[in-house]
């Protein structure tokens, strides 16, 4: 079989050697001629993934069974239009185009039935501030595109509203109140499945970027009827099958759960390549590609045990020496360190998903929230910083 991998970076690159090690020929294409999973695929082809025609030519003369899985945001659009030119599984270009624009989702979604907050689009300074009169505060302030946290702010009070808003296209949101979790899950001829329940620990206001995540099975939250509702909901608007996603909720004191946002792509930031094979004993990415994808007979996925993961909460300033956490893992067998970060590298405030993922990450087999975030300190620790 043959595989078309819109997208060869450093997240991709996993998904890639996955479809080829379960036998496809794989073509990655990326717009960096020195991507990173590149070197994984069969061969691969320098070109713009938001040029659609353009992909949609290599795609036509490779003609690919499938696309291969990807955690990314704004090429999803070329995939969606990929898989419906060519008639493949996956997500579809009407569910890409919603889940790269909050507004137009939002308004399918609560048109479905989904309970989300409420909105107001904003194009200046101005326009925020009638929307926090109408809205309230606490208050999101949001881009109308993107992802991984990017440009997201939590005002509480009237004086932590930004003071410039760069472009037009932005986001008054109401500040749901209670604990935010992710969800990881699939779509499988129609089926909502979930895969995790993620609880989350996010950075202090102003700035929403997850610290943390305690992986629970959904078969034991109480919240998983709730979720699995909200997700069959919003896929019926975007109607798309046969998809990996995740989706950020927010579940209240009271234990309703309103949805935040929902995107039909596996998660990124590590969670589908370390987190969840943790969690599942088995990769969940090479189940979804050989039993969906590939049509192969492979055992099916459950969760096995609850795992603990975090971003190294290194602070900012220059990375003194480069770090060894040999010494404190050595007889850990339930903990792995990804960390790149070397001698002279600088690291800024820990804000969004890039400045998280610089700082490396732990992952570890245990149910106690406080155990795995005591562990990320003392990893952290490991990193001499000095302040810039």
């Amino acid at each position: 079989m043959r595989a078309l991998a819109i997208g060869a970076g450093r997240e991709q690159a996993d998904p890639i050697a996955i479809a080829r090690a379960l036998g496809a020929e794989v073509l990655a294409l990326d717009g960096r001629a020195d991507a990173e999973g590149a070197g994984a695929a069969s061969s691969f082809a320098h070109v713009d993934l938001m040029d659609a025609e353009a992909v949609l030519k290599i795609a036509r003369e490779f003609r690919p069974d499938f696309l291969v899985p990807a955690p990314l945001a704004r090429p999803l659009i070329t995939a969606g239009i990929v898989n419906d030119r060519l008639g493949l599984k996956g997500v579809t270009e009407h569910a890409a185009r919603l889940a790269n624009d909050k507004q137009a989702m939002r308004e399918a979604f609560t048109t479905a039935g989904v309970p989300m907050a409420r909105q107001i689009s904003v194009g200046d300074v101005q326009a925020l501030r009638a929307a926090a009169e109408t809205l309230g505060f606490p208050l999101i302030v949001k881009p109308r595109s993107g992802s991984g946290s990017r440009g997201v702010v939590l005002a509480e009070r009237e004086g932590e509203l930004p003071a410039t808003l760069d472009g037009a296209d932005w986001l008054a949101e109401e500040a749901l109140t209670g604990r935010e979790i992710g969800v990881d899950g699939a779509v499988i001829g129609g089926e909502v499945r979930l895969l995790s329940i993620r609880w989350k620990m996010l950075t202090p206001a102003p700035h929403r970027q997850a610290i943390s995540y305690l992986a629970k099975d959904p078969a034991g939250e109480a919240v998983s009827p709730q979720v699995a509702a909200i997700a069959a909901k919003a896929f019926g608007a975007l109607q798309c099958d046969n998809v990996l996603f995740h989706a950020d909720m927010m579940v209240s004191d009271e234990g309703r759960v309103s949805l935040i946002e929902l995107a039909p792509r596996p998660s990124g930031h590590a969670i589908h390549s370390a987190l969840l094979p943790l969690c599942h004993g088995q990769n969940v990415m090479e189940s979804f590609i050989s039993l969906v994808l590939m049509g192969q007979v492979m055992a099916p996925l459950g969760f096995q045990r609850p795992a603990f993961f975090s971003f190294l909460p290194v602070p900012p300033g220059r990375v003194a020496a480069t770090p060894d956490f040999a010494g404190l893992i050595a007889k850990q067998e339930r903990i792995a360190v990804k960390c790149e970060l070397e001698k002279g590298d600088v690291l800024g405030p820990l804000i969004d998903g890039a400045s998280a993922l610089q700082r490396g990450f732990m992952v570890m087999l245990t149910a106690d929230e406080l155990e795995g975030t005591r562990m990320a300190g003392r990893l952290a620790a490991q990193v001499p910083v000095e302040s810039k």
